[in-house]
C-alpha cells in the first residue's frame, strides 16, 4: 500500500548517520519567524505531545529527504497559492531560504498532528500520494516564514491571512474537530497506538419534558 511504502521510506532514510544528518544544518531563526510565526498558538509554537524523539525522527527524516533531492513541496504545489514570479520574489531566488522555510512549516505542522499521526509517512510521501489540505497548508505556512525576512515585509497581509487560516485547519486537527484521512501510528501488530485519540463530548442539552 502507498502508506505503508511511505513508512518504509521513511524508516530508511532515519537509518543515515547522525553526523550526515546534522552536516549543513541551518540555524538561521529569526526573531519574526520564532514570535510572529505562531499566531494561531498566542505567539508560542504548539506543544508536542509525542515527545523530543518522535520530533528529532521526523526532522531527520525532512531534512535527509532534502539533502537528496526529494522535496515534499514542488513547484507545481506553489502555483496553487502564489504566482511564480511573486514566489521567486518571497523566497528572494534563494533555494536555501525555500528549503529552511520548507522544512520549518513541517515541523510546525507536525507539533499539530503527533502524536495520534504518522508524520515521517505523511512528509515521506510524493506526489498524489500526498494529502492535498496538507500540501497546500505547508505550501501557506512555508511562504509566511519567507516572506517575516522580506524587506518592509511585502506581501505580509494576504501571506498572513493564508497563514493564520492553515492555523485554524491545524488546531482543528489536533482538537479531533476535523479528521484527515492521514497515516495514523500504529503498533508493532499494526494497530492504532492507544492514547493516540483525543476524546471530546458534546455540549450540555437541556429538555424540557
Amino acid at each position: 500500500m502507498a502508506i505503508q511504502a511511505c513508512r518504509e521510506k521513511g524508516r530508511e532514510t532515519f537509518q543515515t548517520p547522525r553526523h550526515e544528518v546534522l552536516c549543513g544544518l541551518p540555524e538561521r531563526r529569526t526573531e519574526s519567524r520564532t514570535q510572529e510565526g505562531y499566531q494561531g498558538t498566542g505567539g508560542t509554537p504548539p506543544v508536542s505531545q509525542g515527545g523530543d524523539r518522535a520530533g528529532h525522527r521526523e526532522t531527520c527524516i525532512v531534512r535527509n529527504a532534502l539533502k537528496g533531492g526529494i522535496m515534499f513541496i514542488t513547484d507545481e504545489d506553489y502555483k496553487v497559492v502564489i504566482g511564480e514570479s511573486a514566489l521567486k520574489v518571497v523566497s528572494q531566488v534563494s533555494t536555501e531560504n525555500r528549503s529552511n522555510a520548507e522544512m520549518e512549516a513541517q515541523d510546525e505542522m507536525a507539533g499539530y498532528l503527533r502524536p495520534k499521526y504518522d508524520c515521517a509517512a505523511l512528509f515521506a510521501a510524493e506526489g498524489d500520494e500526498r494529502n492535498r489540505l496538507v500540501v497546500m497548508y505547508c505550501c501557506d505556512i512555508a511562504l509566511y516564514h519567507m516572506a517575516a525576512s522580506l524587506p518592509q515585509k511585502m506581501g505580509m497581509e494576504i501571506r498572513k491571512e493564508r497563514y493564520e487560516r492553515a492555523v485554524k485547519w491545524l488546531e482543528g486537527v489536533q482538537a479531533g474537530k476535523i479528521v484527515p484521512d492521514l497515516p495514523v501510528v500504529l503498533d508493532e501488530d499494526g494497530e492504532p497506538v492507544s492514547g493516540t485519540f483525543i476524546y471530546g463530548c458534546q455540549k450540555k442539552q437541556r429538555y424540557n419534558w
